[in-house]
């Protein structure tokens, strides 16, 4: 595979443009260098550029970031190349349109009988002025492969039309990717083909392939296969949006909620909230008060509270995931919400601790309720996934401010340590546990006496 320095030379050299040439524009785009650090970055000397460096140089370039750092992609000068022969092509294509609009009924039905198209396809074959732009058919998006069957064979392998939730969804994801990556809309539109307005695009009233939508993830710095793929699914038409793929859920979060809904076994431990997928409406919408900076707006406070309850659907399933939470008991006293949404709280989490898909533990502050000594790991709250599909690896999720952040898998062992670690040191399921959920019970009814 070629190297960042062999490709930052190549494109440059495509574009004939100057190292200072190159750290103008770069400065443009908010990312100021010198000239030096370009040659320090072609001679090797400097390998690891930040992400928004590459960034920078990418858009500068008009290559991707992929392929700058040695992917197997094409670059954008191929790519234009291929977008000027495909210029001509398309005059051919207009001087042939009358000549084949009598035949193509014909073809449409044959098409149809071997790859079982349906009559929507047919009416839509039946004018002649749809006939598909060879532009778009045929050159692929700067930055891609030139072995995505979706680029080069796309009357073989149509994707399938996005339903209008599905563009909806997809429109918001990428303005809001976007934004977040800090780009304007023309930095953006120099990546993509002529063809493509992204304010179009964005706005849902232009059609967008997943091939396309994939080479702006690399733009916007989405480079986690688990994030991709729930953006992904949706922009090939494979799945409907599910709630955790509305915009205003971070891509972090939509990834957690997609693998939850396909795990198995969910094992928890939570230090300052009660365990999400056990908590009561009230409670719900107290800890996601809680959680924002005094001041936020009640409609993301409310938005908060439904997106927890919305995790929940996973429990009402004829099949539902083994659940395993370990609560710290300090959990127990914080003040989230009224004493009466508290007590409230602990009737429905012992009621719910009767499930035999629910396994509760709470990890003591007092000595009294374990025989070993405490262990508090240096972590905050985190969750573990196994899945019904045996071949997939657990993962791990941090629970962070902001968003939740799923790790490398090689760092599932060391959680699943620590996890059974604590509830060597928790309170046995059951009676013990059901204890000292009673004993927090006695002391919030007598601050209502």
């Amino acid at each position: 595979m070629e190297t960042l320095a062999i490709r930052l030379k190549q494109a440059r050299s495509a574009r004939s443009m100057t190292a200072p040439q190159l750290t103008q524009a770069m400065a443009e785009f908010g990312e100021p260098v010198s000239a030096s650090y370009i040659y320090q970055l072609e001679s090797g000397v400097q390998d690891n550029p930040s992400l928004s460096v590459l960034r920078s140089i990418a858009l500068s370039l008009g290559v991707s970031v992929g392929w700058l750092v040695g992917e197997d992609f094409l670059d954008s000068a191929a790519a234009d190349r291929l977008q000027d022969r495909a210029a001509e092509l398309n005059q051919t294509a207009a001087r042939l349109r009358q000549e084949i609009s009598s035949i193509r009924l014909g073809v449409a039905d044959m098409v149809r009988e071997a790859e079982h198209m349906s009559e929507i396809g047919k009416s839509l074959l039946s004018s002649a002025d749809e006939l598909p732009e060879l532009g778009s058919a045929l050159a692929p998006p700067a930055g891609r492969p030139t072995t995505d069957p979706a680029i080069l064979l796309p009357l073989k392998s149509p994707q399938l039309p996005l339903t209008s939730r599905q563009r909806a969804v997809l429109a918001g994801r990428l303005y809001v990717l976007r934004r977040y990556a800090g780009l304007k809309v023309h930095q953006v539109q120099q990546v993509l083909p002529p063809h493509l307005d992204v304010e179009s695009m964005e706005g849902g009233d232009t059609e967008i392939s997943a091939s396309v939508v994939a080479q702006l993830l690399d733009v916007y710095g989405v480079a986690d296969e688990r994030q991709r793929a729930c953006v992904l699914d949706i922009a090939s038409g494979k799945r409907e949006p599910a709630w955790y793929d509305e915009p205003a859920v971070p891509l972090t979060l939509t990834a957690a909620y997609h693998l939850e809904q396909q795990a198995s076994h969910v094992w928890m431990y939570t230090v300052q909230f009660m365990p999400t997928l056990l908590q009561t409406p009230d409670y719900a919408r107290a800890a996601s008060q809680a959680a924002v900076i005094p001041g936020t707006r009640a409609d993301i406070i409310e938005a908060g509270m439904r997106f927890n309850l919305a995790r929940q659907e996973v429990l009402q399933r004829s099949d539902p995931p083994i659940v395993w939470a370990l609560v710290d008991e300090s959990v127990f006293l914080r003040a989230i919400g009224t004493p009466e949404v508290r007590l409230q709280q602990l009737d429905a989490l012992i009621e719910r601790s009767k499930q035999e898909h629910i396994i509760l533990q709470i990890v003591p502050l007092e000595s009294e309720w374990v025989a070993d000594d405490a262990f508090v790991p240096r972590t905050g709250p985190f969750t573990l996934w196994r899945f019904r599909d045996h071949r997939k690896p657990d993962v791990v999720g941090l629970h962070t401010f902001a968003w939740d952040e799923l790790l490398d898998p090689a760092s599932v062992d060391a959680y699943r340590v620590v996890f059974n670690f604590l509830a060597t040191r928790a309170t046995e399921p059951g009676p013990a546990t059901l204890d000292v959920i009673q004993q927090h019970r006695r002391r919030l009814l007598r601050t209502l006496r």
